[in-house]
């Protein structure tokens, strides 16, 4: 790759920024699918449509809106959120017991918390920054 195609794609780079982080858990079980589908976005009221999406500052790039770093961690937290709680629906409706929920769900809050904890020592370390990679 050519130097100006490389600087063509850092300047794209640095300019993305996400609004809006999506995630979606399904729970199969004898009983049917527990699924669980949550949209969050930040900082702002956006809806899901596509106007009005993002206020821009002068530098064109989105006044309210995340980084990639920022972006990681919130996927992470809202995975968690939803991931939990298509196990809890599942345990409601007996396609899991009790004890194989509280089971699942304290190794999904586990394997989050290492992911977090990853995610927040690769940003310290400066890999996959707040630079926007």
């Amino acid at each position: 790759m050519d130097d100006k195609t490389k600087q063509r794609i850092r300047e794209i780079k640095e300019k993305l920024r996400v609004t809006k982080v999506v995630c979606t858990r399904s729970v199969k079980g004898a009983r049917g699918d527990n699924f669980v589908g949550w949209s969050c976005a930040w900082d702002t009221l956006q809806n899901d449509g596509t106007q009005d999406l993002e206020d821009v500052g002068e530098s064109g790039v989105p006044t309210q809106a995340m980084s990639f770093a920022d972006a990681r961690i919130a996927t992470c937290l809202l995975g968690m959120q939803v991931d939990v709680q298509a196990h809890r629906n599942a345990k409601s409706n007996g396609n899991l017991s009790p004890a194989q929920a509280d089971q699942l769900i304290d190794g999904i809050r586990k394997n989050y918390a290492r992911q977090l904890i990853d995610l927040l020592g690769e940003e310290e370390n400066g890999i996959n920054g707040k630079s926007g990679s």
